[in-house]
């Protein structure tokens, strides 16, 4: 590649005392060109069998939140669903120019791209292009990035945001006649209202500032910005208070598991790129080359610049980190996917360790070895799913309306199943077979959680458990099980639900959709009465 001599030169830095970048030349090589080739590589892993798998059930929800009238929407965005806001916001514009799954889906693929061009420039302000350009081909070919660009939820755009803010931020410091604060407040502020763990970046940022001069940093216009954004934090703020302290409305489902032990090995094979610990030790060889340089950077003035760069990296990858495992211990917050805004610092960290690795051949089989392991975990993340077991909606949907017959009723253990099912069901030829739904409410202080609209006397109790349920009409019913967290108690009221259905009926058919089952409870022709004890769910 035309970037090979980039590797026997030292990463580029300005004469002047607080700048990190390289001097602008008039001749700027094949750098955007390499750039546009690394940006189409990207798109073509992200758009690569971006249908292949079924939506899942948080992909499920996104699109039925999204297509929600307007009142309903902000009621329960105002009641316990206001994280994930601003992708909501756009997801609802979105489904106007298209719904297939790719197109949904192509809203984070369309960040994720567009991410690309940004590391490259925070790397080249920060490092050098050189840098920047091995930062972007890393992120090109990061699975863990390319799993989450081809998911219809949030995440790839905060990415974006965090990348942005970061870039905004440097571009602020490095260069004050032209600093925007405003700007970083905005962004930092989409950021927050992307996902709520983005808001955690802020914190990071004013940690580098620990290593910038204490006299060169614009103190009014910088928090002049940070009470911008904290206006602009208010209404989560608001949120936040109304919901944990004054109990109004219902707070959101946290399925968090408590702090594994060794949360900080799964952190690193999935920010590596997900090929397990052979990459892992790549790419910790790269940061400690970084990491030695960011040691023998003079105290100096002269070099207050560099020594932030090096200090805003690994504040951007171990603060946010640190905080919430801290949080953790007491109770747990901990999800490596919601700390994915951190993935660009590790492989800004990785690129500037490979860039100043001497001798160059050398910096070249680290980079060639990383590129190929990051390639490998991307071939196998098309295969198979590699932090979740994917619900296959699309396969179950497809299997019941294969088999429904008018008058058919179904009923969701897992209410939250019916958003994936009906999206599905909206892309059937035979829509007008779909069975009609029981609606469900679980009993809580004699309140409904789930449906507004339902009235008490038209459900009944199932027993063994504290669900309500709209009893079927006719003589078939579907019931869809689904496996969230294998606990007992989920385990026990499927049994329950499922003894109730076959009071009257025979199961007469079953499919495993692991971790889903559906099955089919029919009255005998006969007219004999099957009593519960022979539903088959507890085998």
């Amino acid at each position: 590649m035309a970037t090979t001599t980039s590797l026997n030169s030292d990463s580029a830095g300005s004469s002047k005392a607080h700048l990190a970048i390289e001097k602008p030349s008039s001749r700027f090589g094949l750098h955007p060109i390499l750039l546009v080739l690394v940006t189409v590589l990207a798109a073509i892993a992200r758009l690569h069998a971006l249908t292949a798998k079924s939506f899942w059930l948080d992909e499920g929800f996104s699109v039925s939140f999204a297509r929600l009238p307007w009142p309903r929407f902000l009621q329960l965005m105002a009641s316990g669903e206001a994280n994930m806001v601003l992708y909501y916001l756009l997801l609802r514009f979105w489904l106007m120019l298209g719904n297939s799954e790719g197109f949904i889906r192509g809203l984070s693929v369309l960040f994720s791209v567009a991410t690309v061009p940004l590391i490259f420039f925070l790397g080249a302000r920060l490092f050098g292009r050189k840098a920047g350009l091995l930062a972007a081909v890393l992120f090109a070919v990061n699975a863990y990035d390319i799993r989450y660009a081809q998911e219809a939820r949030s995440y790839a755009m905060v990415v974006f945001f965090a990348v942005l803010a970061t870039l905004i931020l440097a571009r602020n410091l490095q260069d004050p006649s032209a600093a925007h604060w405003n700007s970083y407040a905005i962004v930092c502020a989409l950021l927050a209202y992307s996902h709520l763990y983005g808001i955690l970046l802020v914190p990071a940022h004013a940690v580098s500032l620990l290593s910038w001069r204490r006299d060169e940093i614009p103190w009014r216009k910088y928090i002049r910005s940070l009470l911008t954004f904290g206006v602009m934090m208010v209404p989560n703020a608001i949120f936040l208070f109304a919901i944990y302290v004054l109990k109004i409305g219902a707070p959101p489902k946290l399925w968090f598991p408590p702090l594994p032990s060794d949360w900080l090995l799964i952190l690193a094979v999935g920010f590596s790129g997900v090929y397990g610990r052979i990459l892992v030790i790549l790419d910790l060889l790269a940061v400690g080359i970084a990491a030695l340089r960011a040691a023998q950077v003079p105290s100096s003035s002269e070099h207050t610049g560099r020594s932030w760069s090096y200090t805003l990296l690994f504040s951007w990858l171990v603060s946010p980190v640190l905080m919430v495992v801290t949080v953790s211990l007491v109770k747990p917050f901990f999800l490596p996917r919601f700390l994915i805004f951190c993935l660009p610092a590790l492989l800004l960290l990785v690129a500037v360790g490979i860039s100043q690795m001497r001798p160059a051949v050398l910096a070249w089989g680290l980079f060639t070895a990383i590129s190929a392991c990051s390639i490998l975990g991307v071939l196998h993340y098309y295969q198979s799913d590699f932090d979740i077991t994917r619900q296959d909606w699309r396969g179950v949907t497809s299997y019941v309306f294969d088999r429904a017959k008018p008058g058919d009723s179904i009923f969701f253990c897992e209410p939250a199943g019916e958003s994936p099912f009906e999206y599905y069901t909206g892309r059937q030829k035979s829509a007008s077979l779909k069975p009609v739904t029981l609606r469900s409410d679980t009993q809580k202080d004699g309140k409904s959680r789930n449906s507004s609209d339902l009235k008490s006397d038209d459900l009944v109790n199932v027993p063994g458990t504290n669900l309500r349920i709209a009893p079927p009409v006719g003589s078939r019913v579907w019931l869809v099980l689904m496996v969230l967290n294998g606990g007992v108690q989920e385990h026990e009221k499927g049994i329950a639900v499922a003894k109730w259905l076959s009071n009257g009926r025979q199961q007469v058919d079953e499919r495993d959709f692991i971790p889903l089952r559906v099955m089919l409870y029919d009255r005998p022709a006969n007219g004999l009465s099957i009593t519960g004890d022979q539903a088959s769910l507890s085998r």
